[in-house]
């Protein structure tokens, strides 16, 4: 994947550290506008849900 860097540490128990990289980056600002289309149209899809649950 070239969206994520693993660091993995010998330790004990284990521990391994992710970081996005550049191109990983990138993604940030539509997954928040997603998360926030989500968050606006709440109402709307659980409404829609109801409606499909109720045929």
């Amino acid at each position: 994947m070239d969206w994520s860097l693993a660091l993995c540490m010998p330790r004990c128990p284990p521990r391994v550290e992710y970081d996005l990289t550049a191109m990983g980056r990138t993604l940030i600002e539509p997954a928040v506008a997603l998360a926030m289309w989500a968050v606006t149209h709440q109402p709307e899809t659980a409404a829609a849900r109801r409606a499909f649950d109720e045929q």
